[in-house]
């Protein structure tokens, strides 16, 4: 049991640590476009015009195992819409819910496909890796799922497949709305950062 605890916790962190590096990574490229401009994607203007559109793809991103980092779509709201502090709160708290209920969504597609063997096989075979984590470590897969960059959509279409509680499904998810939480706030205070004053002082 002790070695079953070891071996969650480290699976936790690993995975926790793996998702910080690659925060900090997008926070350095953002900071980056910040101070150098970003004229190069001028291309991609109509889209970031629209926002029904933006929260579209988002939306369908979540849906189809979160192909975009949200993080990026929080730079679009600081950016781009010039959303206040105030409403970034709301703002992300938006972008939360949607991943959530995407997940959801992916939960009960699951327990519907699960009544289609050969296509709860062909899902199985495709998700072989994430299949193998969701048979060591459980409902507690969920958590790092919606912590950390495992791909939380993909595990939601699993649990759901394996017949898992929905009550402990939703309870284990609230988890992605800390996630959220915690990344935006490290956008909003990376976005306050004014890259101008501190090149003048050094």
């Amino acid at each position: 049991m002790r070695e079953t605890q070891e071996s969650k916790s480290s699976f936790l962190i690993k995975n926790l640590l793996r998702g910080f590096a690659l925060l900090g990574l997008f926070l350095l490229v953002f900071l980056a476009a910040k101070y150098w401009g970003t004229e190069y994607i001028n291309w991609l203007k109509p889209v970031m015009d629209s926002p029904m559109l933006v929260l579209s793809i988002y939306a369908l991103s979540e849906l189809l195992f979160g192909i975009i980092t949200p993080e990026l779509f929080m730079v679009w709201g600081l950016e781009h819409l010039k959303v206040s502090d105030h409403v970034y709160v709301w703002f992300v708290a938006m972008l939360a819910g949607m991943s959530y209920m995407a997940g959801l969504f992916n939960f009960w597609l699951g327990g519907k496909l699960a009544k289609q063997p050969r296509l709860a096989r062909i899902i199985t075979t495709r998700l072989v890796r994430q299949m193998g984590q969701l048979n060591r470590y459980g409902g507690f897969l969920l958590i790092v799922a919606a912590l950390t960059p495992v791909p939380f959509a993909a595990i939601c279409l699993l649990v759901g497949l394996s017949g898992y509680r929905l009550k402990s499904f939703i309870l284990f998810t609230l988890f992605r709305f800390l996630r959220y939480a915690l990344y935006g706030y490290a956008v909003w205070k990376t976005h306050s950062i004014d890259l101008d004053a501190i090149f003048d002082i050094l």
